[in-house]
C-alpha cells in the first residue's frame, strides 16, 4: 500500500538507527539472518594404470646337461570347472528401505509453517505489511495510549491516515490524487497542499514512530507455534508468547524499554500469520506495576472505499 511505504521509508531510516546504536526509549526489533552454505561433490579419483607386464631377462648362459637327464614333460592343464549358474528363486529381494525424511525445524506438521523469527525479521523489511490495505494499531505505554488507524483505496489512489495522542488529540491526512488536506482536531486547524508535499509530514513522522513501538514489541518476546486458524478461509498459523526473548535483549546494549523488565507481572503475546507470510495481527501486552505496555496491531487486505471526510472542503483544496 502506498501510504505505508511513505511511512516506513520512514521507519527503515528510524529503525537503522537503533539497529546502529540509536533506539532512544522504544525496543527494536532483532534481525536473525541465516546465512546458508553451498557444499561441492568431491571429484572421483583417476583409476590407477597397471604396470606393463616385465618381459623374461636375456640369457647366454646354456644349461648344464648334468642338471637333468629327462626334460620334465609338464601334465596335463586341469579344466577349469564350469562357473556355477544362480539358482532360479522364486524369492524377491526385499526391497531397500527408504530412509526417512529429516524432519525439519518447528512442529513437523507443515513445511509451510513459517518460521517466528523468519517473521520478526521480515518485519524490518521496507514494507512489511505489503499489499494490505488496512493497518490499525494501539500502543499502549502505562496509563497512556496511541492509536493510528490508516486505509488504502487503491481503486481511487486515496489515502486516509489519523493519529490520536494521549491528550486526545487527532491528526488527520486524507491523501487524493490532485491534493494532501491535513486536520488538528484540537485547534481545528485545516490546510491543504500538494502531494508529495510539506503538508502531513509531521503526522508521517508521528505513524513511523508509532509503528515502530508496535512493532518493535514483537522482537523482544519468545515465540511458539501453538496451533492453526482461518483467515479468509485460508489456513493461518497462531504463535504465542509468555515470556521475554533474553537474548534479544541482551544482544542489544542500547535497547531501552519503558518500563523495568524486573517488574513486569505477565507477558501475554499472540501471533498470526498466513502460510504465505502475510502478517493478520501482532498483540504484545506486558503487565506492570505503572500499567500495561505493549501493542495491539491488525492488519487487513481486502478491498477498502475510503469517503472524503466531511471536514473537506474542495474549493479550498483546489486554491
Amino acid at each position: 500500500m502506498r501510504k505505508t511505504l511513505t511511512i516506513l521509508t520512514v521507519v527503515m531510516v528510524l529503525l537503522a538507527g537503533c539497529s546502529g546504536g540509536g533506539g532512544g526509549g522504544t525496543a527494536s526489533p532483532t534481525e536473525s539472518p541465516m546465512d546458508g552454505q553451498t557444499t561441492d561433490d568431491p571429484a572421483m579419483d583417476s583409476t590407477p594404470t597397471p604396470d606393463g607386464t616385465p618381459t623374461p631377462d636375456d640369457s647366454d648362459e646354456t644349461p648344464d646337461e648334468d642338471d637333468s637327464d629327462d626334460t620334465p614333460t609338464p601334465g596335463d592343464t586341469p579344466t577349469p570347472e564350469d562357473t556355477p549358474t544362480p539358482d532360479d528363486s522364486d524369492e524377491t529381494p526385499e526391497d531397500t528401505p527408504t530412509p526417512e525424511d529429516t524432519p525439519e525445524p518447528g512442529d513437523g506438521t507443515d513445511d509451510s509453517e513459517p518460521e517466528p523469527s523468519s517473521v520478526v525479521s521480515g518485519l524490518n523489511a521496507s514494507d512489511p505489511f505489503a499489499n494490505a490495505t488496512q493497518l490499525d494499531l494501539t500502543l499502549y505505554n502505562g496509563s497512556q495510549e496511541i492509536g493510528l488507524h490508516l486505509q488504502n483505496d487503491s481503486g481511487t489512489n486515496t489515502e486516509f491516515l489519523r493519529v490520536s495522542r494521549p491528550s486526545g488529540e487527532e491528526l488527520a491526512l486524507y491523501t487524493t490524487p490532485d491534493y494532501v488536506a491535513y486536520r488538528n482536531s484540537t485547534s481545528g486547524e485545516i490546510r491543504y497542499g500538494e502531494r508529495g508535499g510539506n503538508v502531513g509530514v509531521g503526522v508521517n513522522f508521528l505513524a513511523a514512530f508509532t509503528i515502530i513501538g508496535g512493532i518493535a514489541y514483537a522482537g523482544i518476546v519468545e515465540w511458539d507455534q501453538t496451533g492453526t486458524t482461518s483467515v479468509d478461509g485460508e489456513t493461518a498459523y497462531v504463535y504465542e508468547s509468555d515470556s521475554l526473548n533474553q537474548t534479544a535483549l541482551n544482544s542489544n546494549e542500547n535497547l531501552e524499554l519503558e518500563f523495568d523488565q524486573d517488574r513486569i507481572q505477565s507477558v501475554d503475546g499472540e501471533m498470526v500469520v498466513t502460510a504465505d507470510g502475510r502478517i493478520q495481527s501482532i498483540t504484545v501486552l506486558f503487565e506492570t506495576p505503572s500499567g500495561t505496555y505493549g501493542s495491539d496491531l491488525t492488519v487487513g487486505y481486502d478491498a477498502v472505499t475510503i469517503t472524503q471526510p466531511d471536514w473537506v472542503d474542495e474549493s479550498d483544496a483546489s486554491s
